[in-house]
């Protein structure tokens, strides 16, 4: 794949460096979702078995936003330490040109940016489907594994609070239970000594059965309690209902490419961004990371950070512009690609001059 010996060491060089940053950018946002979602099963939000299967599939999803910024800092900080040390000033003496140091970072940015593509069109949309199911699920469950003794939970509804004392160590028996219930016409609560959770065998519907406790119905508007004792109490949990519509980015890329839909040709367009962005992005990170020994690594990275801000910021702006209707879809982002382009092209012509670049950028190849 990379002919000469210099494609290999300059790949080489970028592939550690991109492995590096994007494990560093991976452990970040992983590190700050595992908390996020310890504290919502602390609050019984979610149960704690879906905390390391939604963690996993954060990941894929990380993986697809972070490889193109990750490959922008790689190329970046692998040529700055190539101009640190004195590396490009000797291979400048060989007669590198400056496509001798493109070719293996475009042949490079193309076989990531089709993995990109692969992931965006079929892989991401149905790890996103996955995850939102999960989601769904979880925050519908109101069954022993999603609760925390001693706090008051709610269900998504917010008609219905569930709060328990204490709970065994098997967390199959809990005890100390108070329900509280809203209907249409009165309001419930339900007290019990312990309770218990059962399947219908005959339709798989799940219970939590209360044991020796009071039942309380206060009908509405008119200021009366009744109570009843009971021995035991069957209370029917929720049955999870999916929304019919899918969200738009666990639609396959098949499903888009077919509509006329504006938000759907957003999202579209949002998709390939990320493939192509890896491609621009490593590209523009040749010129830009040019600089003087003294200046070191890191000279252009203050630079580098505050360009891929604005860009991100220029698409996610014309994404938003095309769902709305604001802007038409054959415009869509791909001027936000354009600017970035023309950057590219303004940055080698001030490095290079415009007659250096026109006559001699192209230098002989390297062996």
């Amino acid at each position: 794949m990379f002919p000469t010996l210099l494609d290999r060491y300059i790949a080489r060089e970028i592939f550690g460096t991109l492995v590096a940053v994007t494990s560093i950018l991976m452990l970040v946002i992983i590190g700050n979702l595992f908390i996020r979602l310890l504290g919502e099963a602390a609050e019984g939000k979610i149960p704690q078995d879906v905390i390391l299967p939604l963690l996993a599939l954060a990941s894929f999803k990380g993986v697809v936003m972070f490889i193109p910024v990750s490959l922008f800092l790689a190329v970046l900080l692998s040529l700055g330490r190539f101009y640190r040390d004195s590396e490009m000033a000797a291979l400048r003496a060989i007669g590198t040109g400056y496509t001798d140091l493109l070719r293996p970072i475009v042949m490079m940015s193309v076989v990531i940016s089709l993995f990109l593509t692969l992931m965006v069109a079929w892989v991401l949309p149905w790890v996103v489907a996955v995850s939102d199911e999960m989601k769904e699920v979880a925050s519908k469950r109101t069954d022993i594994v999603g609760i925390t003794p001693g706090r008051f939970i709610a269900d998504s509804s917010a008609r219905r609070v569930l709060y328990i004392e204490e709970m065994s160590d098997d967390r199959e028996e809990m005890r100390g239970i108070f329900i509280s219930v809203v209907e249409k016409d009165k309001d419930v609560i339900l007290t019990a000594e312990k309770a218990r959770q059962e399947i219908d065998p005959e339709n798989g519907r799940r219970y939590i059965v209360l044991e020796n406790g009071y039942r309380y119905d206060s009908p509405h508007g008119q200021g009366e309690v009744s109570r009843i004792y009971y021995r035991e109490h069957g209370v029917l949990i929720p049955e999870v209902r999916r929304s019919g519509e899918r969200a738009r980015d666990a639609l396959p890329i098949e499903d888009l490419l077919r509509s006329d839909d504006p938000k759907l040709k957003a999202e579209l367009q949002w998709r390939l961004s990320f493939p192509i962005s890896a491609l621009i992005l490593a590209t523009l990170a040749v010129p830009l990371s040019y600089s003087s020994p003294r200046k070191g690594r890191f000279g252009k990275l203050a630079i580098a950070i505050v360009v891929y801000g604005l860009y991100a910021n220029l698409l996610i702006m014309s994404r938003a512009w095309v769902g709305k209707g604001q802007l038409a879809p054959e415009i869509g982002n791909w001027w936000a690609h354009a600017v970035l382009l023309l950057l590219t092209v303004l940055l080698v012509m001030h490095q290079y001059g415009v007659a250096w670049t026109l006559k001699n950028a192209f230098g002989r190849r390297a062996t």
